[in-house]
């Protein structure tokens, strides 16, 4: 979901999600011919140690002195909410199953969106203007 959806400090993470969408969109028609599909996994919040990495290399990388330590704190504790909440997450073998039904289907789909959360996310923005999308993401992570 990385790839479709942009969050405050992660700039660079979501640049290469938007790469991988971009590469995998256009990979799609190129193989094709030769029978070849291409799904996009896009998990969203999953039940690993990715979210407590996520928050403490925000921590690591933001001088004490910073004047993003405030925003960097409420988006830390942001994190670790979402990966605490049973409504936002999924266990990793939701994902093996996605990665299956890809592998597995007689005509795949080009995506595969793993949780419900990520799903409402992804609507979300993709059907709000830009402007709603910034205020939702500044209120849902408390940020300054």
């Amino acid at each position: 979901m990385g790839g479709r959806l942009t969050f405050p400090f992660g700039g660079y993470y979501h640049a290469s999600k938007h790469a991988v969408e971009a590469l995998s969109d256009a990979l799609r028609y190129e193989v094709r011919p030769f029978g070849i599909d291409v799904s996009i996994i896009e998990p969203g919040l999953i039940t690993t140690r990715f979210g407590a990495t996520a928050s403490a290399t925000l921590a690591a990388t933001t001088a004490a002195d910073s004047p993003y330590r405030t925003s960097i704190a409420a988006l830390e504790k942001s994190i670790r909410e979402s990966y605490d909440s049973r409504m936002m997450t999924a266990g990793p073998e939701r994902v093996a199953r996605s990665i299956d039904n890809a592998l597995t289907a007689a005509w795949p789909r080009s995506r595969y969106v793993v949780t419900a959360a990520a799903r409402a996310l992804i609507t979300v923005r993709a059907t709000s203007p830009g402007k709603v999308w910034d205020r939702v993401v500044k209120t849902t992570m408390r940020l300054p």
